[in-house]
This record gives structure tokens, C-alpha cells and sequence, in this order.
């Protein structure tokens, strides 16, 4: 019975978690469409971006909270669903940074070899996932968030606001597809 009462209080928490992923990846496009807009227009229209992170984070704290939960169980694919949050994560810090909200050395963001997924993918021995086209294909897209990112934070930290923008803005499609085979990879 004590078996069962933690699958259930497992299955909870997975369904919190996917629910706020969920919610965080809606914020996330909002965000990014807000910056291609903002891309096309002027530093000025920080604002945009400023109202978008107020919702996205509205449950922050909470998923992150249930992420650290999560990271402290043994489960199966965890690795692939706390990366997908992380990403979500770390594109919502960039367009903080842009905002004033965060600050963000280029020199201490980590490649997409230092991430979380990056340590897991470099660490993988298991043939499921090695052999897998959708593990094969991660590593390109995973690179370009994290180049694009890192490189985002040095514009803005040398004052280029726009260049940083549309650096921002070009996370968006590698970032989806890190998303998308990270969906693939967690039903195996």
C-alpha cells in the first residue's frame, strides 16, 4: 500500500509539473513572438516584454519548487523532462535580462556541454537513447540555444539592445525542435 500511495503521489506530481510546463511553454511563445515584434521596432518597446514575463512568472516560483521535487527522485526520463524546463528557464531569463531584471555575464553561461541536458547527453551509455534518431539530432539545435544565448548576453552587456534582441529571437526555432525531440526521447 505504501508502494502504491507513492506511485500516486508520483503521478501527482508529474501531472503538476506537466500542467506548469505547459503554462510556461504558452508564456515562452508569448515572449518570443513579443520579441520578434520588438525586434522589428525599438529598444524602447521593453515594456512588451516586461508584461509577458509578469505572467510567466506567475507560476515560476511554484515549478520550480516542483522541478527541485522531481530532481530529487528517481525517475525515469527525468533528466529529459527537467531539461525541457530549463530551456523554457533560461529563454525567460534572457528576456528578463533585457528588461533589467537579470543580469547576465556571457562569460559565465554555460555551453550546451555545462547545462543539464548537455551533462546527461555526454554522459549517456545506454543504447536506447544512443541510438535513437531524436538523441542523435539534439546536439545541433541544443548548441544553437546556448550560442545564441551566450551571445545575446554579450550584445546587451556591450550595450547593442537590438542586436541582442534579434539574437534572442533566433533561439526560437532551435529551442522548439530541443523541445520537441526532448518529447520523443522521454517515451522511450
Amino acid at each position: 500500500q505504501e508502494a502504491e500511495k507513492e506511485i500516486r503521489d508520483v503521478t501527482s506530481l508529474m501531472q503538476d509539473i506537466s500542467n506548469h510546463l505547459v503554462q510556461q511553454r504558452q508564456a515562452a511563445g508569448e515572449i518570443a513572438q513579443s520579441l520578434e515584434g520588438i525586434a522589428q521596432t525599438s529598444s524602447k518597446d521593453s515594456e512588451a516584454i516586461s508584461a509577458l514575463l509578469d505572467v510567466s512568472e506567475k507560476g515560476g516560483a511554484q515549478l520550480t519548487e516542483m522541478l527541485n521535487d522531481l530532481a530529487a527522485l528517481e525517475l525515469r526520463n527525468k533528466v529529459a523532462h527537467l531539461a525541457k524546463s530549463d530551456h523554457m528557464v533560461w529563454r525567460r531569463r534572457l528576456a528578463e535580462m533585457l528588461v533589467g531584471r537579470a543580469k547576465l555575464n556571457p562569460n559565465e553561461l554555460a555551453d550546451h556541454h555545462s547545462c543539464r541536458l548537455g551533462k546527461w547527453y555526454d554522459a549517456v551509455s545506454d543504447e536506447r537513447y544512443k541510438n535513437h534518431p531524436a538523441f542523435k539530432a539534439l546536439v545541433a539545435p541544443h548548441a544553437e540555444v546556448h550560442k545564441h544565448g551566450i551571445e545575446a548576453a554579450r550584445l546587451f552587456n556591450d550595450g547593442n539592445f537590438d542586436a541582442a534582441v534579434d539574437a534572442i529571437a533566433k533561439i526560437e526555432k532551435p529551442s522548439l525542435e530541443v523541445q520537441r525531440l526532448l518529447d520523443e526521447l522521454t517515451t522511450l
